[in-house]
């Protein structure tokens, strides 16, 4: 009679667990950056939205999964939902270690020093955090957040940001008055409408 190898066994399991997350990870991913977004959705898809700056980011291989990631800590500045910290670390997919280096297409990437407003993801089961809508959940702001006029934009320049959202009409013009061509909004009008959407959605 043939001995069972339970940790062959158990082994596989994990791998094969870790494939089907992945999976489902990029498939969720490639769903989300071909669905434009508004700032509605933003909001309501969100489990954590900060304004911030970038600290630090670190990359390696996850220890819970074994997948190459990158932990961006953050300093915030503003908590508009979900963070219970001044200083927070999240965990991204995509990284560098033992010679190998992966990061997924459209999956924002952080620099020390830059100043972003986040709508991340809750975490996954494996931990792993990204902003909603993936280049659309991430503005990185042009200036300082004392500054009242600063602006912000996503890389995607904004294109359905401001569609079919449901404010009051005062902080929905304000809004679209501080919209320019290039994508770029006024962070104080874009700031207390994240605000607004908060207190009826969550």
């Amino acid at each position: 009679m043939r001995k069972t190898d339970h940790k062959g066994v158990d082994m596989k399991k994990l791998i094969l667990f870790i494939v089907v997350l992945s999976t489902m990870a990029i498939t969720t991913m490639n769903a989300q950056k071909t669905i434009p977004l508004n700032l509605e959705r933003l909001v309501h898809d969100a489990g954590v939205i900060v304004s911030a700056t970038v600290v630090k980011t670190e990359t390696g291989r996850d220890p819970q999964s074994g997948l190459l990631s990158t932990w961006v800590t953050l300093d915030v500045n503003e908590n508009f939902y979900g963070a219970n910290e001044k200083q927070i670390t999240f965990k991204q997919y995509g990284g560098e270690a033992d010679g190998e280096a992966f990061y997924p297409m459209d999956i924002p990437q952080y620099k020390k020093d830059e100043q972003v407003i986040l709508f991340l993801t809750a975490p996954s089961v494996i931990g792993m955090q990204s902003p909603v809508g993936m280049q659309q959940g991430k503005f990185v702001a042009q200036g300082l957040f004392s500054d009242k006029s600063m602006k912000v934009k996503n890389a995607r320049m904004n294109p359905s940001l401001l569609e079919h959202v449901q404010l009051e009409n005062t902080l929905t013009d304000g809004l679209k008055k501080s919209y320019n061509e290039n994508g770029t909004l006024r962070y104080d009008q874009f700031a207390q409408s994240i605000r607004s959407l908060v207190k009826q959605i969550k």
